[in-house]
């Protein structure tokens, strides 16, 4: 532990609420592209209960946004933390009315901002705003993080002086093994095997108790959640330890998260499996390119050589943060003799591209450029092309294929010989899914060719974005009267390039629209100091990502 790491005493934090603390979701668990930083905290169904400082401190920074934390809030104490409260309904009445201003100041909805130790003191207790479903929220609850100050670093708060009931012990699912390399094998083949687990008194054992063998290089994988007293979501597993006799070969503790690292969450799990089955299988090996920081012991990079023609002891040893703890043991016997089926592999590769280097490849109508560390591995790419649809204007082109995981983003540029100058701007590069289903990565026009990162391989192709988004006014109409109605209710699509920006004016000044990503919806709440007694004029624009305008406009009463 770092000198300089902060450690908060004994009740200095409260609980952020007045209710019992019920997690729905835990610190580190794996979630998709990321770990889950903080914890989920369960408000009783519903959305408006009083959110509290939990010790003192200043207002550091207010982050509102249509998607993510949606209205988050974070407070710097004097401890060297940082408490985070995300998914917020509303801020209370002081912090609402500083955000407010600043919004009308830059005339934007999302919002984010510093602000220094003079601007907004809170006390350990008062009431900083209420729980909602804001963001990328799919359900009323608070998520709650603590960060240190310095580093940034979000650390788990059950070790920080937040308590939750939990007796129970993590619960393995089962456990994958895989052979590493053409001359391994496992029971004389050199694909993974899978296998269940039944427990006892919190002690695992293997269903299948056939003797298992391995031979030459071996790493292991294990599906396991946690859970807590009454409560019945599955929760992610703090700390994962794998003996081979009596020598550790791999350990992993997720007490802190550093967001720099959350993309090497794609090969901490077994990706492929999680791709094709959404299975969230923990691999005790880990890639030459995965610099995750929360593995404390992995030995020649969690692959494991068994070439002594002895039988081994295998123990898995898991463990929540009260210290429960369940334990997997089994054997396996090592036979160090060369799989039955061998992984045919052809000697010849056109385009290998190596973790440490950069790498361009270069096709007739394409070309992709990755930097250096874009992959977690060094890999033989696969490419081929297929016939373009009536849809887009470019071949498809599949790249490598989508149980691979990529590191970070690389740059695709599409060539299109005879594309109108008028479309150039439309022109975008769409993922597509295994049923042709539509994802927009975006895409700029240069020297005839439109180029995107990606950070996915997959399928891509060229589609052309010329149709304006759609605005569908919900509760107002031409002369309506609207005195009767919270708010102006509007929703937006758009189908392919995405919504870039809206505008609204009510007698044309800027009004503050909030803008609920998830549900499409946007809506202006009154007030009287936008609107004039009688006829009011309402104006939205809206465009999106490729430039496309679509213009709303509608007299009303109030």
């Amino acid at each position: 532990m770092s000198i300089s790491q902060p450690i908060p005493t004994d009740n200095f934090f409260r609980s952020p609420l007045s209710i019992p603390l019920i997690s729905s979701g835990s610190f580190g668990e794996l979630r998709s592209n990321h770990f889950h930083s903080g914890i989920d905290y369960k408000t009783q169904g519903t959305e408006g209960l009083a959110v509290y400082a939990v010790a003192d401190g200043y207002v550091s920074r207010i982050k509102i946004s249509p998607s993510g934390y949606g209205n988050a809030l974070y407070i710097t104490h004097t401890n060297g933390f940082v408490s985070v409260y995300a998914h917020l309904k509303e801020y209370n009445n002081l912090i609402d009315y500083y955000a407010k201003q600043e919004q009308y100041k830059i005339e934007s909805f999302a919002l984010d901002i510093a602000l220094d130790s003079t601007k907004i003191k809170v006390k350990k207790g008062e009431i900083i705003g209420f729980s909602g479903n804001s963001g990328n929220s799919f359900g009323a609850h608070l998520h709650f993080e603590l960060r240190e100050a310095i580093s940034e670093n979000a650390v788990n708060p059950l070790l920080h002086g937040y308590k939750i009931k939990d007796n129970i012990s993590p619960v393995i699912k089962s456990i994958k093994i895989y052979p590493i390399g053409n001359n391994s094998s496992v029971n004389n083949f050199s694909e993974p095997i899978s296998l269940l687990v039944n427990s006892s008194s919190n002690k695992y054992y293997l269903q299948n108790t056939n003797e298992i063998n391995v031979s030459g290089n071996i790493a292991f994988g294990i599906e396991a959640y946690d859970l807590a007293d009454g409560v019945s979501n599955k929760k992610g597993i703090y700390s994962i330890e794998l003996m081979v006799d009596t020598t550790c070969y791999f350990s992993l503790l997720l007490d802190k998260i550093d967001f720099n690292e959350n993309s090497y969450i794609n090969d901490l799990i077994d990706y492929k499996e999680f791709v094709m089955n959404k299975k969230k299988i923990i691999q005790t090996k880990k890639a030459e390119n995965n610099n995750l920081s929360r593995y404390f012991i992995i030995k020649n990079k969690g692959i494991i050589q068994f070439e002594d023609n002895k039988t081994h002891n295998i123990t898995f040893i898991l463990k929540d943060e009260k210290q429960n703890t369940s334990k997997l043991k089994f054997k396996i016997a090592n036979l160090n003799i060369s799989p039955f089926k061998e992984i045919k592999t052809d000697n010849l590769c056109q385009d290998m591209i190596y973790y440490n280097l950069p790498k361009k490849i270069e096709k007739q109508t394409i070309t992709l450029d990755f930097p250096i560390n874009s992959i977690f591995d060094s890999l033989c790419f696969n490419y081929s092309e297929e016939n373009k649809t009536i849809y887009n204007i470019s071949p498809i082109y599949c790249l490598h294929n989508k149980y691979t995981p990529v590191l970070n983003a690389y740059t695709i540029s599409i060539k299109l010989a005879n594309l109108p100058e008028k479309y150039y701007n439309k022109a975008i590069i769409a993922k597509l899914d295994e049923k042709n289903r539509i994802k927009s990565i975006g895409g700029e026009w240069s020297n005839g060719y439109v180029c995107a990162k990606a950070f996915e391989f997959g399928n891509y192709t060229v589609l052309i974005d010329s149709i304006s988004p759609l605005i569908v006014p919900i509760n107002i109409s031409e002369n309506k009267n609207m005195l009767e109605e919270e708010a102006i209710v509007i929703k937006i699509t758009d189908k392919l390039s995405g919504i870039a920006t809206y505008r609204g004016t009510i007698n044309d000044k800027w009004v503050l629209m909030e803008y609920d990503e998830k549900k499409s919806l946007l809506k202006y709440y009154f007030n009287n100091n936008k609107t004039k007694k009688g006829k009011n004029v309402f104006e939205l624009q809206l465009t999106d990502k490729k430039e496309n305008i679509s213009t709303y406009k509608v007299v009303f009463i109030r």
